[in-house]
C-alpha cells in the first residue's frame, strides 16, 4: 500500500514537471505571449472598427437632422403636405393664414415632422464595411424643439460582428445650433395678427419682434390674395430660412 502511494505521488510530480516544462519552451518561444498579443491586438482592432462606424454613422444622421430642419424650413415646418397649402413647381409653401383661419402649426406637430423626415432618410446612413458584418434596423426617432437647439433621439439599433465578437450600438443623441423656436413663435404671431386685421396689420412690431430673435423678414406679394413671408437669420444655424403664406379674406 505504501509503495503505490509513493508511485501516486512520483506521477502527480512527473505530471507538473513535464507541465512547467511545456510551460516554459512555450514562454521562451514566445508562443503564448503571441497569442496573448494576437488577441489583445484583435480586440482592439474591432474595437476601432466599431469606434469609425460609430463616428460616421453619428455624423451622417447629424447632417441628416440638419437637412430636415431646412427642408421643413422651406415648407412652413413641414415635411409632409398639410391641409393647406400652395405648390410651385414641385415644391409646396405651408398657409398659416387662410381665409380668416389660423392654421400653424404647434411645436409638436414640425417635431413629429422633423422625426419623420430622419427615419425616412436614416437608412442612408448604413455604413460598409468589408472587414465586419453590420445589421441595421429600423430607426425612430424623437425631435425636442428647444431654445438655440433641437435636440434628436435616435433609435437606430446596430449590430456589429466579426469573428466571434459582437458589438451593439443602440442610439444616437444629436444636438443642431437652431432658431426654429423662435421662427415658428414669430410666424404665428403674425399669422394670427393678419387674421385679427390684415389691412392694419403693424408691420413695425413684427420687424421689432424678429430683430430681438436676431430674425429679418421679407414679405413678398404672390398675388392679390397671397403673401409670402420668409424669415431668415445670419446665425450659422439650421435653418436659415423660414418659409409660409398667409392668404387673406374670408371663405
Amino acid at each position: 500500500m505504501e509503495r503505490r502511494g509513493q508511485m501516486s505521488v512520483f506521477f502527480i510530480v512527473a505530471i507538473v514537471i513535464v507541465a512547467i516544462v511545456i510551460a516554459f519552451v512555450l514562454i521562451r518561444n514566445g508562443t503564448i505571449s503571441n497569442v496573448f498579443r494576437q488577441n489583445a491586438e484583435s480586440r482592439a482592432g474591432f474595437s476601432g472598427e466599431v469606434e469609425d462606424i460609430n463616428g460616421r454613422i453619428s455624423n451622417c444622421l447629424t447632417n441628416v437632422s440638419a437637412e430636415a430642419l431646412d427642408v421643413a424650413g422651406a415648407q412652413g415646418g413641414y415635411y409632409h403636405k398639410p391641409e393647406h397649402y400652395l405648390e410651385i413647381n414641385g415644391t409646396f409653401y405651408t398657409y398659416y393664414a387662410f381665409q380668416g383661419l389660423s392654421k400653424s402649426p404647434n411645436l409638436a406637430i414640425i417635431e413629429d415632422e422633423l422625426a419623420n423626415y430622419v427615419d425616412d432618410n436614416s437608412n442612408r446612413c448604413a455604413v460598409n464595411n468589408s472587414e465586419v458584418y453590420v445589421k441595421y434596423d429600423k430607426s425612430h426617432t424623437k425631435v425636442m424643439i428647444n431654445n438655440n437647439f433641437t435636440y434628436f433621439s435616435v433609435d437606430f439599433p446596430i449590430t456589429i460582428e466579426k469573428g466571434n465578437q459582437t458589438s451593439r450600438i443602440d442610439k444616437f443623441d444629436l444636438r443642431i445650433a437652431s432658431k426654429i423656436k423662435d421662427m415658428i413663435n414669430v410666424s404665428g404671431w403674425m399669422s394670427d395678427e393678419y387674421n385679427k386685421n390684415s389691412t392694419f396689420f403693424c408691420v413695425s412690431c413684427l420687424e421689432e419682434l424678429a430683430r430681438e430673435k436676431d430674425l429679418y423678414v421679407e414679405m413678398i406679394r404672390y398675388n392679390n390674395d397671397t403673401t409670402v413671408i420668409m424669415l431668415q437669420t445670419n446665425i450659422t444655424s439650421s435653418p436659415r430660412l423660414f418659409i409660409f403664406l398667409n392668404k387673406y379674406g374670408k371663405k
